[in-house]
């Protein structure tokens, strides 16, 4: 007879073997259980949401918007969207039938990816890239195709590279302008030669360009949709969690041709119906409200990734400064020990919390990522403690850091 304490374990599914608790997980989980750690893993901004949008969503409870939507959004929220696409991206969609409002950017990776992905298909992304994709690209039973980016100036890859890397199976081209994590910004130029490059290669593209209003010294890009032969096969994906630090409001927002949205819309509904009714009101008065609170924010935020990155160089370890987005990726092949290890050791005896560059892809090995979503008086103090340990790294013996208990 079969042991019924393990049916659940038996039952579960071969395809989703995969999704075991991984390493970020783990090292969050430990983290949690230690007193003083100074947490630039995670990529949530340590501001407020701006007060007007607050205020959008509980004027829209007041007012009874606590019930379903339309599946793919409020219709005034889908129109506010498109006229910051006509306005912003340069390219123009219809309202009804090319937006669907989604639970955060997340979900519409994952509606790209199931409804774009048959079973042997290949998506080409630089790498280290943004693994969320991972997830879905394996459920969809897709593969990740990965042009190596560390060694190229800037961390983006040329074309050449782009092309050899494709094979017979390749069918979606991601381009995640600009990177996450190692902060890359593909030109214009660039995307021009992407643009010609999917058009003969007839692949699809799906452009995440959740991070287009975090840039540092760089000029925004054009939105690759809004090249010639471009709109008709692109799905292009934004959130509002960044610009107007709202993660936990879960919403974000995909635009794409007609016959994607068609099915995009059965799919959502499926998963969720909607995206949040209350949330959704807070994206009216976000979409439509100013964005002057950015000019600060990056202000804030350049300051500190100009101390994390000038620490880490004077600490021995080789950072770049990113072209945008919210984390370094710094390179720490000098210490004698593998990404992994390196994260491991720094949290235990500094108690500072980092993720290895392997978390992000094939090539990530040699690299950690280190977010600047903490107070200017928080980098500082990481970049001490990254200091006081760092020739201790390579020695599995070595003492812990002692540090104040928080």
């Amino acid at each position: 007879m079969a042991d019924t304490a393990d049916v659940m374990r038996r039952s579960l599914s071969d395809r989703t073997g995969f999704l075991a608790p991984g390493l970020r997980r783990r090292m969050m989980t430990a983290a949690l259980g230690m007193s003083d750690v100074i947490a630039l893993g995670r990529g949530d901004p340590d501001f407020e949401t701006p007060a007007h949008i607050v205020s959008g969503a509980l004027a829209g409870i007041d007012n009874g918007l606590t019930h379903y939507t339309p599946w793919t959004g409020l219709p005034r929220l889908r129109q506010a969207i498109a006229a910051k696409i006509a306005a912003r991206n340069g390219f123009t969609v219809d309202p009804d039938r090319e937006v669907v409002v989604t639970g955060g950017a997340q979900e519409a990776v994952f509606l790209a990816m199931q409804l774009l992905l048959d079973p042997g298909d290949q998506v080409v992304v630089a790498d280290p890239h943004y693994t969320a994709y991972d997830t879905s690209i394996t459920l969809a039973g897709g593969s990740i195709v990965a042009v190596p980016s560390l060694d190229e100036p800037g961390y983006v890859p040329s074309i050449d590279a782009y092309r050899e890397a494709m094979t017979d199976r390749s069918k979606v081209l991601l381009v995640i302008n600009p990177g996450n994590p190692s902060g890359a910004l593909h030109s214009t130029e660039r995307l021009r030669e992407l643009a010609d490059l999917a058009i003969e290669r007839d692949l699809a593209v799906v452009a995440d360009e959740v991070y287009e209003d975090f840039l540092y010294g760089a000029a925004p890009p054009v939105s690759i949709a809004s090249l010639p032969g471009m709109r008709e096969r692109t799905v292009t994906i934004y959130s509002l969690s960044k610009t107007y630090a709202m993660t936990g409001w879960r919403i974000g927002y995909l635009t794409a041709p007609a016959a994607f949205v068609e099915r995009a819309a059965e799919l959502h509904y499926a998963i969720s119906i909607c995206a949040s009714s209350v949330a959704q009101g807070a994206a009216i008065a976000a979409m439509e409200g100013t964005t002057d609170h950015l000019e600060d924010w990056l202000e804030v935020l350049g300051d500190r990734c100009q101390a994390l990155v000038s620490g880490l160089n004077a600490a021995g370890i080789r950072c770049e400064p990113p072209s945008g987005g919210f984390t370094v990726l710094a390179d720490i092949r000098g210490t004698g020990v593998d990404a992994e290890t390196f994260c491991r050791r720094l949290l235990e005896r500094a108690r500072v919390q980092i993720f290895p560059g392997t978390m992000y892809g094939q090539t990530g090995e040699g690299f950690v990522r280190i977010s600047f979503l903490a107070p200017r008086e928080s980098i500082d103090a990481a970049v001490e403690r990254i200091n006081a340990v760092i020739d201790t790294i390579a020695d599995a013996n070595a003492p812990a850091l002692p540090l104040p208990v928080a």
